[in-house]
């Protein structure tokens, strides 16, 4: 049984970022998580626990952010949570983030955010 293109998001344990992805129960004693537009390689392994305990399924599945779009930027505040990327070679990875900084131009509107789920990238431009 499978949840495909469900509007979900999953964690990736392996990069600490969230993609789109879906659920199948691979066996009586595990969850198969597929991350939408990887190869099935890339697939993670949960035990079904994971997904009884709601503090634990809260961490690791939850509804697919809406993106921000170009005429909602400047509604964007200091402190607001978003979920910012960070490109990584051919890849992009996305995380959640919160604003420090806006800076409004007369073309565009430049955010900085912090990214606290992984120290290395601490501060990324969006």
């Amino acid at each position: 049984m499978a949840i495909e293109e469900s509007g979900l998001e999953m964690y990736c344990a392996e990069d600490g970022a969230w993609y789109d992805g879906s659920l199948s129960l691979a066996s009586e004693n595990c969850v198969r998580v597929h991350f939408t537009n990887f190869d099935s390689d890339e697939d993670e392994y949960w035990e079904p626990g994971t997904l009884e305990d709601p503090l634990k399924l809260l961490q690791r599945v939850r509804i697919s952010l809406e993106q921000l779009q170009d005429t909602q930027c400047r509604t964007v505040a200091k402190d607001t949570l978003v979920c910012g990327y960070y490109e990584d070679g051919d890849s992009r990875k996305y995380f959640d983030a919160r604003v420090v900084h806006v800076e409004m131009h007369v073309d565009h509107i430049q955010l900085i955010f912090l990214q606290s789920l992984l120290p290395h990238l601490s501060k990324q431009k969006r």
